[in-house]
């Protein structure tokens, strides 16, 4: 048995102000849902590349979140030209570099990060905007994030997508999933988003 469901994204939100829509300020962030970080790759807002996909009972506290281990040195941190060039190479790896290699270069790694914030695009599709939307669960967003993420592994931007590895999270559910998307994302990304 297949089941539908068809997302509207919002977005792009930006966590600086002076690029772009607030994130910050968004109504939209306070809600739960599904979220994808997309690295934007030219300057009106038309092009990205999906960067992590993930789900949350609130966008705010989720990001948040996210923000909080970046400056921490939990997450990789890009190399953004790298980034632009649609490859994945890492200034800084905590699982290959010390936390004290992160503090020492934190001044070189302060100017990357400012960089990666002006071109970190968050789009939502809070959980009101997936149909259907009726009492939709916990379960379902998990089960709509991995399909998602199994979608841009399998397209021509899994090697940039820093979600994990979706095999662990396909399951007999996943794959009966059938996810479309429309709003400001679904024209930008492959077919499945």
């Amino acid at each position: 048995m297949s089941t539908s469901y068809e997302l509207e994204w919002e977005g792009p939100f930006y966590l600086l102000k002076s690029v772009g829509n607030s994130f910050w300020s968004s109504i939209t962030a306070k809600q739960k849902g599904i979220y994808a970080f997309c690295w934007k790759v030219d300057d009106d807002d038309s092009a990205f590349m999906p960067h992590y996909i993930g789900m949350t009972e609130n966008f705010y506290e989720r990001v948040t979140q996210h923000i909080k281990n970046i400056l921490n040195g939990t997450y990789y941190i890009y190399n953004n030209g790298s980034l632009n060039n649609n490859k994945k190479e890492y200034i800084y790896n905590p699982n290959q570099q010390e936390l004290e290699w992160f503090l020492s270069n934190y001044d070189e790694i302060h100017d990357v990060l400012s960089e990666y914030f002006k071109c970190l695009g968050i789009f939502m599709a809070p959980s009101d905007n997936i149909i259907p939307s009726d009492n939709i669960t916990g379960e379902e967003l998990y089960n709509i994030e991995a399909k998602l993420t199994k979608d841009v592994y399998d397209s021509e931007y899994g090697h940039i997508l820093d979600s994990p590895e979706p095999r662990g999270k396909i399951n007999e559910a996943i794959e009966s999933i059938t996810v479309t998307s429309k709003g400001s994302l679904g024209s930008i990304l492959p077919k499945g988003f």
